[in-house]
């Protein structure tokens, strides 16, 4: 990672999932961009891609392709580019969060919203014991791991879970008012 002469954006050509889990390690702020030509896939050509993140975890995440007219957003769009094999060079700039338009899945608005890979889950109340008999074994064990401070990824890799299973798993125990 190297810093840009104006202090206020960095380059890296770090795999995104490796600068994500730097950046968030660091609880930065600001938003990652790139620009590449991908040869795979629907969005093949010129693509734009940006991450934005608040205090080290992910807020947002979009991928387009305004030759085609395409876009995606959300972890549709960040699994897409954690799953790329070429070589991208981002660019981190930094800045208030608060400048910068909404995004478009904030969870405050929207429980159903997807959630971030590096989104760190709160408990919001302990299971009654109704509530342990109601839900899975799996769905429990996700809770006991959930500590304010885990990332979603982070706890889908403990629990040798796929990361969109342990979101579905967060998304019910947020139903059941027992996380947000």
């Amino acid at each position: 990672m190297r810093d840009e002469a104006a202090g206020n954006s960095m380059e890296s050509s770090l795999p995104l999932h490796d600068l994500i889990d730097l950046l968030t390690e660091q609880k930065k702020t600001g938003t990652l961009e790139a620009t590449f030509m991908l040869q795979q896939r629907a969005f093949r050509g010129r693509c734009i891609a940006q991450v934005q993140m608040k205090e080290g975890i992910i807020q947002s995440c979009l991928l387009s392709n305004q030759e085609l007219g395409m876009k995606i957003e959300g972890q549709q769009a960040l699994n897409l580019l954690y799953q790329l094999r070429q070589e991208i060079t981002w660019t981190l700039g930094f800045g208030s969060a608060e400048s910068r338009e909404p995004t478009p899945f904030d969870r405050s608005e929207n429980k159903n919203a997807p959630l971030s890979a590096s989104f760190a889950p709160r408990k919001v109340r302990n299971l009654t014991l109704e509530e342990s008999l109601m839900l899975s074994r799996k769905n429990i064990n996700v809770f006991q791991l959930i500590d304010g401070k885990r990332s979603i990824w982070k706890i889908a890799q403990l629990r040798n879970l796929r990361s969109e299973e342990a979101e579905a798993i967060l998304h019910d125990l947020r139903n059941h008012g027992l996380v947000e």
